[in-house]
């Protein structure tokens, strides 16, 4: 990261940088996308990379970024979509309240999974911790670490409380990991539980599961926000970059925001917003996994200013006029972009 840092001019370091830091999820999220975004175009070969990025002008908007190949040139807007939670907006506070008293959890000689099924009214307290407690009190972190390396399971049970269902694991730390002042929980899992699906068929089935996602009609929001803004970019191809940040973003969800019925281009009709040639979508991005994460094209049909296929190196989807999409594989993989090792940060 400090790499990349170096490598932006003076005004959009002063801009990337406090956002960068900030504890608010997009502020955050939508800096190291343009971090990462600069990046990948600086290294991907083409002749020039000009960055907007802290140099803005209100009275004439430009995209984040423009890059130049030869005869070809693109504009590159950077933004997020943070995506729907499986954990409802108005329960979120809630389950980090559980978060936080499992965490004060007087028994350290475990690491503990949390996997949240369901989310109660209240805020969670001792009637929740306490059996955690007592349970973990009958296991002996020797023992459960015995078992685990033989191939068992980590010891696991389910507490219930006013609303409140979540299943606990338990691995044992080693003893110099014991009685520390961390946090407790390696893992956390949320929304698989606690909402009720129902089949009718044959006969009628109720499932539980979690509820239902809505990460294509977020993603369609932000596009449509950005297309409103007045940006300047006259004959020149037009790219919005979208970090997808849902948990569970998917293909199918990109393609309901850009060609489903409610979609920005609905089945193919690019002339909605034909100024808009593409949209990169980079699913669940972070400093992490910046090897394994490969960006998707998705190319408009009917786009005023349509990008050379060869512009960037990506999967590229190429939305048809009929709804259709075809994929055509990368040139390159995002690794071998940044120069780094496939298996990063592990190797």
């Amino acid at each position: 990261m400090d790499e990349w840092f170096s490598h932006l001019h003076a005004d959009a370091q002063k801009s990337i940088w406090p956002r960068f830091r900030s504890p608010r999820r997009d502020a955050h999220l939508g800096a190291f996308h343009e971090l990462y975004e600069h990046e990948v175009a600086v290294r991907g070969n083409y002749d020039e990379v000009d960055c907007d990025i802290g140099r803005e002008d209100p009275q004439h908007l430009r995209p984040d970024l423009l890059l130049a190949r030869a005869q070809d040139r693109c504009f590159v807007e950077v933004t997020v979509a943070l995506g729907d939670d499986v954990v409802a907006p108005n329960a979120r506070r809630r389950v980090h309240q559980l978060y936080d008293a499992i965490d004060r959890i007087r028994n350290r000689n475990f690491l503990l999974g949390v996997d949240v099924r369901g989310v109660g009214a209240a805020t969670p307290g001792r009637n929740l911790t306490g059996p955690i407690t007592a349970w973990l009190n009958t296991l002996d972190a020797d023992d459960e670490i015995t078992r685990v390396a033989a191939g068992g399971a980590p010891a696991a049970r389910c507490f219930s409380n006013d609303g409140w269902k979540a299943i606990i694991t338990a691995t044992g730390f080693k003893p110099h990991l014991r009685g520390h002042t961390g946090g407790l929980i390696g893992e956390r899992i949320e929304g698989f539980g606690g909402y009720t699906h129902i089949f009718e068929g044959e006969r009628r089935i109720e499932v539980d599961g979690p509820r239902p996602l809505r990460d294509d009609e977020l993603l369609g929001t932000v596009l449509r926000k950005k297309l409103k803004h007045g940006y300047e970019t006259g004959d020149t191809p037009f790219i919005l970059a979208v970090l997808c940040a849902g948990i569970f973003v998917e293909d199918r969800d990109v393609a309901a925001a850009l060609i489903g019925p409610d979609g920005v281009w609905p089945d193919g009709d690019g002339k909605r917003y034909e100024r808009l040639a593409g949209v990169i979508t980079v699913a669940n991005l972070s400093p992490t996994a910046v090897a394994v994460v490969e960006p998707t094209l998705w190319t408009n049909p009917n786009a005023a200013h349509p990008i050379a296929t060869d512009f960037f190196p990506w999967r590229r989807m190429e939305v048809r006029a009929d709804g259709s999409v075809v994929e055509h594989p990368a040139t390159r993989s995002v690794a071998d972009v940044l120069g780094i090792s496939p298996g990063f940060p592990a190797r």
